[in-house]
């Protein structure tokens, strides 16, 4: 339970524009959803693995909470994470409670229950994407796009075009000061338009742990998949 929550607070809260979470748990699968409120970033996750016995659909909120209470030291060793239940209803969690080994240090952190949940995170739409390029950028490109953002504080955005084959991030503009690099080589596919995205929402996705791909399209759409 613990790994599992880690995974999701690191690859959610760290993010900065998903303040609330909807998992859903049904024999065994486990998917777990999100909008940020400008609608400018959709999340979509699922589990490889069961997760102990957590079955239903409730969300999760103060996210910066429930990270707080898996650094603490008090549960660092030996400590118990167990769901809570309400007495009239026993289907579906309604928070989790955690207790250290000795019993006299806990804290519950409380679910959203569905109803509010649903209302809190809108069922979008998504037309089909048709995807030009995909590709699994590497460690170096990624550190090479943060030394770009250090240099490039005061841009807010960046853009992406291909040229002769290559993946380039720009910076700035001829007015301005400027910035540019290849961040993926020798990519297969097409990109008629120069796509614009928030550097910070990206680099954070890209600072994430585990294996990446990412999917550029020309309707002005980036898709970034994490396996961690």
């Amino acid at each position: 339970m613990k790994d599992f929550l880690q995974d999701v607070v690191s690859h959610t809260h760290s993010l900065g524009v998903i303040p609330i979470i909807r998992v859903t748990a049904s024999n065994g699968s486990i998917t777990i959803d999100s909008l940020a409120e400008d609608h400018s970033v959709i999340l979509n996750a699922k589990t490889h693995q069961p997760v102990g016995n957590l079955d239903g659909v409730f969300g999760m909120t103060n996210l910066n909470k429930l990270d707080m209470h898996l650094k603490c030291p008090d549960y660092k060793e030996n400590a118990s994470i167990s769901l809570i239940y309400n007495s009239s209803d026993t289907s579906v969690p309604t928070g989790l409670l955690f207790k250290n080994s000795a019993g006299d240090y806990s804290n519950e952190y409380r679910f959203m229950s569905r109803e509010i949940v649903d209302k809190k995170i809108e069922e979008v739409e998504c037309p089909d994407v048709h995807w030009n390029i995909e590709f699994s950028p590497s460690q170096a490109s990624i550190q090479r796009f943060k030394y770009q953002i250090a240099t490039h504080t005061e841009e807010l955005t960046f853009s992406i075009l291909l040229q002769n084959s290559n993946i380039v991030f720009n910076f700035g503009s001829n007015i301005s000061h400027a910035g540019s690099f290849v961040f993926q080589p020798n990519v297969t596919g097409r990109l008629h338009s120069t796509l614009k995205f928030p550097k910070s929402i990206v680099m954070s996705v890209l600072n994430l742990s585990g294996d990446k791909t990412i999917k550029l399209s020309d309707s002005g759409a980036m898709l970034i998949s994490v396996d961690s």
